[in-house]
């Protein structure tokens, strides 16, 4: 008996599912890229503490401080592209749903802290070299905005609906309700 194996490509779709290569090749592409730039960070990181040995305490522990929320970050999206495309191949209603809410909350929220303090370790240094503190409150009013939004987004993450039929009347109250 002789089996043929058919490239997922020549398979029929199924009707009423999209294609799941739609959805798994940006989320792929960007955790894979993800990994590249944490890849330079930890390299940054490394090259920071053997070059400025004599930095100021409170700037080494913020270097940590980002650089653990970075990690975090790594680790979350790992576990969500892990759910999604590892252990949930070719389960669309998977995508929907998910086992690990709590990972996919975090990573805004942490990418919100990590963004907000980097900014803001920007304006104290730009109010130091200029002595203005114009440009910086301006800039330091955005992103804490930009963070107060991320913490949102990411809250309200862990509200999104567990089912297919659910996704659709979720998305309806929302844009009725302004949100």
């Amino acid at each position: 008996m002789l089996t043929v194996i058919a490239h997922p490509s020549h398979m029929a779709q199924v009707a009423g599912t999209p294609d799941m290569s739609l959805i798994a090749v940006p989320m792929l592409l960007g955790n894979l890229f993800g990994y590249g730039l944490f890849s330079i960070l930890v390299v940054q990181v490394f090259m920071f503490h053997h070059r400025f040995p004599k930095d100021h305490i409170a700037i080494k522990a913020l270097v940590w401080v980002v650089f653990l929320a970075d990690v975090l970050i790594q680790v979350f999206a790992t576990i969500s592209i892990w759910d999604k495309l590892a252990a949930g191949w070719g389960d669309f209603p998977r995508f929907i749903q998910s086992d690990h809410l709590w990972c996919m909350s975090g990573v805004p929220l942490l990418c919100g802290f990590v963004s907000s303090v980097v900014h803001i370790f920007f304006c104290w240094r730009i109010w130091k070299l200029q002595g203005s503190l114009i440009l910086p409150v301006i800039i330091s009013a955005i992103s804490l905005t930009q963070c107060g939004m991320a913490g949102y987004v990411g809250i309200h993450v862990g509200h999104y609906p567990r089912s297919r039929e659910d996704s659709g009347n979720y998305a309806i109250r929302n844009c009725m309700a302004g949100r």
